[in-house]
């Protein structure tokens, strides 16, 4: 089965809503926690290419504030990642620039795709034979 990966997020919103679906326990997502920064929360350390995280809008220097909608205040980055390794299916990462400890924002999933490139629109205009 194929891994899906879908990275919600909304322009407007301090934080970043990034799914993945981990199919084996043994799976790596491709993501590196280190240890906490002055907030409390760990930090992405990295982003392997190609991973399951990889075509999310999460970066390297963001703070985690959650995972799988338990807080990472005060948690520890082995223990950040333990959650990762622990889980099977949906992984749910919240994570943001500079958040501030008492900003946790469980993970609802938010409707618009990363703000990354600036193009135009696709539009699709059926054929008709």
């Amino acid at each position: 089965q194929t891994p899906i990966v879908t990275a919600v997020a909304e322009s407007s919103s301090p934080v970043i809503v990034a799914k993945a679906n981990k199919v084996r326990k043994d799976m790596a997502v491709g993501i590196g926690i280190k240890a906490p920064n002055p907030n409390g929360t760990p930090v992405i350390s990295s982003i392997q290419p190609d991973s399951l995280f990889a075509k999310t809008a999460l970066r390297v220097g963001m703070d985690v504030q959650s995972i799988n909608n338990q807080p990472m205040s005060g948690k520890t980055a082995g223990e950040a990642t333990q959650i990762i390794r622990d889980t099977v299916g949906e992984i749910t990462v919240v994570a943001g620039w500079n958040l501030s400890v008492s900003s946790f924002i469980p993970a609802a999933p938010i409707a618009s795709a990363p703000p990354a490139e600036t193009r135009e629109p696709e539009i699709y205009v059926p054929s008709y034979r």
